[in-house]
């Protein structure tokens, strides 16, 4: 199971590299000056803003925000307890980056976070504007270190927007991205861009990463994987590690940007990666059978699905990408899947574009369409059934699937059961439960004894449920409720028929509305 980093970093706290934060609370002007009309300016007016300012006064300060984000908007808020919009600034569509800034509007109606303090913008005249935002997306779309999300062409895309730029610009750019940016987790790609777009330093290997415990552990001795957790081989990078466990405040990329800016010596090249993939995937998999004992199935698996999410535009093998699972594979059947598939990419005829940077098919230069994703909306629903706040989401996560995501302050010494109830579109009137957990009673808030709940998964084969083959209670629910957390179900509902999640508590039951994808 992969490892996910869970940091909370405060928005206010600018590391070293001699910059100086705004006051938190500065007296608010008297009038409201025109809106900014560049970086710079902008910059100044953000800087105005203070916690607790009425929206409409920071909405004047810096003009209207080119896109908002609302909790009905796909994931909804991954921000901040109480917020209500989230305000960016500089995008160029809905959920897009905001390469300005951002601003959090609390419940209230008031400034809650501002995003784009601390250090200046780069110098004027270091960049045209329409340049540096083009730029900052890139380096947006650059992944994190989570190897199973790890696309390697978007990392390749930032190298080789960044390497022509030399070092002082390029630095500024990443410097101006974590100045803007209102996700500090996104912004640890920063780690990952800038073990890749410098050389090893003298001592043989890079900076060590300090954002919690590595799955699997680093090396003892550094020099073995010198860019840990990153690995390239022939010019393709791979991350051999499925994310990190973080219990406490992670390091910020900026100490590493003031490192590469004393010792780092820019790569000469762009990278450009070999067309001997399968060479490539031996390589790389036998650095990573050397991180432990033996070798670990789930760690081949993740790395094949790094060379397809590459390869990805030459090359999509029928019957996948389901929530980015490329191979549509469990680890039981990996073995024989991943034979077919290396056999099918031996035969590829492909090259590197330069110009595109992507694998293209040799005899004409053509690639595979781009892919089209969709954003599902969703509907939220708050929860006062027995005096208690809470709330339930519901969200597609794609066509054939939705997650269901349920928060409620729950008793002690209560029964809890979670239902989710099924209709067919053909019989409306006669409803159906396909998942139920069932929670004994406990007498401590804070932690549930085991057995932690008696869980119930109808039969996915039946119907009239709705369901498709393996939907089940997510295993990150831990089929246990702690008073005030998350719980997610992710089901994979049928188009057309809708579903109603009802929660008990006691003797007293509350239901959602009917919901129809």
């Amino acid at each position: 199971m992969a490892v996910r980093i869970v940091a909370l970093v405060s928005s206010l706290l600018i590391i070293a590299l001699g910059c100086t934060h705004i006051s938190k609370s500065p007296a608010p002007p008297r009038e409201s000056p025109a809106p900014p009309h560049d970086r710079y300016e902008f910059a100044q007016a953000l800087s105005k803003l203070h916690e607790g300012m009425p929206a409409d006064e920071a909405k004047g300060l810096l003009g209207p925000p080119d896109d908002v984000r609302t909790q009905n908007d796909p994931d909804g808020l991954l921000g901040w307890v109480g917020t209500k919009q989230i305000w960016h600034y500089g995008t160029n569509g809905h959920l897009t980056f905001g390469t300005l800034g951002a601003v959090y509007i609390d419940e209230d109606n008031r400034v809650q976070r501002v995003f784009g303090l601390g250090c200046p913008p780069p110098p004027r005249g270091m960049f045209e504007e329409e340049e540096l935002r083009r730029i900052l997306r890139i380096i947006h779309q650059s992944p994190r270190p989570d190897g199973r999300e790890f696309n390697p062409r978007n990392l390749i895309v930032a190298v080789n927007a960044l390497q022509p730029l030399g070092k002082e610009k390029a630095l500024a750019a990443l410097m101006e991205y974590y100045r803007v940016t209102d996700n500090r987790d996104e912004a640890q790609s920063e780690f990952i861009i800038l073990r890749a777009l410098f050389d090893l330093p003298e001592r043989g290997f890079m900076p060590p990463m300090f954002i919690g415990a590595p799955a699997p552990d680093e090396p003892k001795d550094p020099k073995k994987i010198p860019r840990f957790p990153l690995a390239i081989v022939d010019d393709v990078p791979f991350m051999l590690v499925d994310g990190y466990a973080l219990a406490g405040m992670p390091q910020s990329p900026l100490e590493h940007l003031t490192y590469f800016r004393e010792h780092g010596q820019l790569r000469a090249k762009k990278l450009f990666p070999s067309t001997h993939l399968l060479d490539v995937y031996d390589k790389v998999l036998a650095i990573a059978n050397g991180l432990s004992e033996r070798p670990m199935l789930g760690e081949q698996r993740m790395l094949a699905e790094q060379l397809l999410s590459l390869i990805d535009t030459v090359y999509r093998p029928s019957g996948i990408v389901r929530h980015q699972q490329r191979l549509a594979l469990e680890d039981a059947g990996f073995q024989s899947g991943w034979s077919k598939r290396r056999n099918e990419i031996e035969h590829l005829n492909i090259r590197w574009s330069v110009d595109e940077i992507k694998y293209v098919f040799a005899k004409d230069g053509s690639a595979l369409p781009d892919r089209e994703f969709k954003n599902y909306f969703r509907q939220v629903v708050k929860l006062k059934p027995f005096g208690q706040s809470g709330e339930v989401s519901i969200q597609r996560t794609d066509d054939n699937n939705a997650r269901f995501d349920i928060q409620i302050d729950t008793p002690v010494n209560s029964e809890i059961v979670v239902r989710l109830i099924t209709s067919s579109p053909d019989h409306p009137e006669t409803p159906q439960v396909a998942i139920e957990l069932n929670e004994a009673p406990t007498g401590n808030s804070q932690q549930r004894t085991e057995p932690r709940g008696d869980l119930k998964v109808a039969n996915p084969s039946n119907p009239a449920l709705g369901l498709s083959h393996g939907s089940a209670w997510s295993s990150s629910v831990g089929n246990d409720f702690r008073a005030g957390e998350w719980r997610s179900c992710g089901v994979e509902l049928k188009k057309g028929y809708s579903a109603v999640l009802q929660l008990q508590i006691g003797n007293k039951t509350t239901n959602t509305a009917p919901w129809v994808p």
